[in-house]
């Protein structure tokens, strides 16, 4: 039962450092992304003039994945907001209560009498 009980906890153990999932972006489609590559010399300088360049200004709000940054640039009054990811460590908990329950309910052995 002890070891039922410790290979339980194992999952939410794993998943006790992973944080929440960043928020992304709300950017509407009349802006233009410029996904930079970090580190490389000049990176996304052509696109961020082209952008300048039609009248868009550049907004605080940028997304990174691994090694790329992607900015955003829209017109002048554009409202740019995050999204929250709304999935999280709720999921993951359910799942451990789900495992944990499980674990603990008396098993029922199929003996039927003749």
């Amino acid at each position: 039962m002890r070891s039922s009980l410790l290979l339980a906890l194992l999952p939410a153990v794993a998943l006790a450092d992973v944080g929440p999932r960043p928020s992304r972006c709300d950017v509407p489609a009349t802006c233009a992304t410029c996904a930079m590559h970090l580190g490389a010399v000049d990176a996304g300088s052509d696109c961020a003039a082209a952008a300048e360049g039609k009248g868009l200004i550049k907004v605080e709000c940028q997304d990174r994945s691994g090694a790329v940054l992607a900015t955003y640039y829209c017109p002048p009054g554009t409202e740019v907001g995050r999204k929250t990811c709304s999935v999280g460590g709720g999921g993951a908990l359910a799942l451990f209560a789900a495992v944990v329950l499980r674990r603990l309910r008396p098993r029922r052995h199929s003996l039927a009498a003749p």
